[in-house]
């Protein structure tokens, strides 16, 4: 998701953005549900930290709603590209 997040966003993709972050908080909010804190903000750097301390839940729930308000955003922006 955040390699498609990158993408869509350097290229106006805004639609496929919004999804995306859908998918994105759900995910999140699985994740908190089922195990509580969960790794986010130190997540996904690879060989740079290969043990991301746990984020706590509520906070992850608030960045869950940040994400969606985004994808709100995104997912009601005119297309600016022709489907071909």
């Amino acid at each position: 998701i955040n390699t498609l997040l990158k993408t869509a966003d350097e290229n106006g993709f805004a639609r496929h953005a919004g999804m995306a972050r859908v998918m994105q908080a759900y995910t999140l909010v699985l994740l908190v549900d089922m195990f509580g804190d969960v790794p986010f903000s130190e997540a996904f750097q690879g060989a740079a930290n290969f043990n991301p301390k746990a984020d706590p839940g509520a906070e992850l729930y608030d960045r869950a709603i940040q994400i969606l308000d985004k994808a709100k955003q995104d997912l009601t922006t005119p297309a600016t590209t022709a489907l071909v």
